[in-house]
């Protein structure tokens, strides 16, 4: 059975897959030391099942040359998201310290489970740091049920399971940014800080996003398509390719790997969409395409921001109304010389 999620959970996601099997394994060679050959066995199993497909993804060729900043200041980007969005460092702290301090007193499967998942935070946070380009928070709120669960059992095992404190502590926890605040002070980020220190900043943005209204430049660009290009006219884009191959049936050709952006074989591109605001595409295929063609620029009053829906909290302080409007060509008939 754990063979078989594992490796369900390798196709599905292969690189958060790893660092928490590592963990796992780790504990298993510890709790079955005198019978080693049963997690042996099943990694040897799990890694004959999985080699295949990482031959077949190609996953040791891969390289990432576009990670931002150097690994130290990707690392501190990962401990702020996660002290401040699912695992604050305190109560990490306090969990480590009852298990110390109640070692014996504690079932073993308890403990190991407590250890375990510590060691999960740690072993993931290092390895995003190490493999994605960025400290983005999606790339680490897997880990989010993890970090609820060993707060609970903080304050669970912590109040000695008196359900008034509990809940009080809880309330706290939830709603405040008061237990991540130690924190902050021991991992500096250069990033925005949440400025306020009386309840946590994120749940009036909840409000803004499930109840309000944004403009979204994905939306607004892909309904003027969808109204003013027919399905065969191929689009040409910078960034946020993929939206528009998602709701629109047309041939979309750019996005950051510049897919097919000077392909002389197919017909030249009816439309461009452009985001000036985008610094991380290549640039210089783009604008030696634009040039080829004379264009005419549509009246399309979409914002000139990066991405239309983004939930990371380091993408929300992009402002959607004092922005100039994204670059919505169309190809004129007579191509200039």
């Amino acid at each position: 059975m754990f063979v078989t999620a594992a490796w369900c959970w390798f196709q599905v996601d292969y690189g958060t897959v790893i660092p928490v099997v590592t963990v796992l394994f780790t504990d298993a060679l510890i709790a079955h030391r005198r019978a080693i050959w049963r997690p042996v066995l099943a990694g040897l199993s799990l890694l004959a099942l999985v080699a295949p497909f990482a031959y077949y993804y190609e996953l040791l060729s891969r390289t990432v040359d576009t990670r931002e900043g150097n690994w130290g200041y990707r690392f501190l980007l990962n401990l702020f998201n996660m002290n401040e969005y699912y695992a604050p460092f305190a109560m990490l702290a306090v969990a480590a310290a009852i298990v110390a301090m109640r070692w014996k007193n504690l079932p073993s499967l308890e403990r190991r489970l407590v250890l375990v998942s510590l060691g999960i935070l740690g072993a993931l946070v290092i390895w995003v740091t190490t493999a994605a380009p960025f400290a983005f928070l999606r790339y680490t709120i897997m880990a989010a049920p993890v970090g609820c669960f060993l707060c609970a059992w903080t304050l669970a095992r912590g109040c000695r399971w008196r359900p008034v404190p509990i809940i009080l502590l809880g309330v706290v926890l939830v709603f405040t940014p008061w237990l991540s605040l130690p924190a902050r002070i021991a991992v500096p980020v250069p990033m925005g800080r949440p400025g306020n220190l009386l309840w946590r900043s994120e749940l009036l943005r909840l409000g803004t996003e499930v109840f309000g209204h944004q403009r979204d430049p994905n939306r607004i660009v892909i309904e003027w398509l969808r109204e003013n290009s027919k399905p065969t006219d191929e689009i040409l884009i910078n960034y946020e390719d993929i939206p528009l191959m998602y709701y629109l049936p047309n041939p979309v050709r750019g996005g950051i790997a510049a897919f097919r952006v000077e392909d002389d074989s197919k017909k030249p591109p009816e439309f461009a969409v452009l985001r000036r605001s985008v610094p991380f595409v290549h640039w210089s295929v783009f604008i030696r395409e634009m040039k080829r063609y004379s264009w005419t620029q549509m009246p399309v009053q979409a914002p000139d921001i990066p991405w239309g829906n983004n939930p990371d909290p380091t993408t929300q302080n992009l402002e959607r109304i004092a922005v100039p409007d994204l670059v919505v060509a169309r190809r004129n008939q007579a191509e200039a010389p």
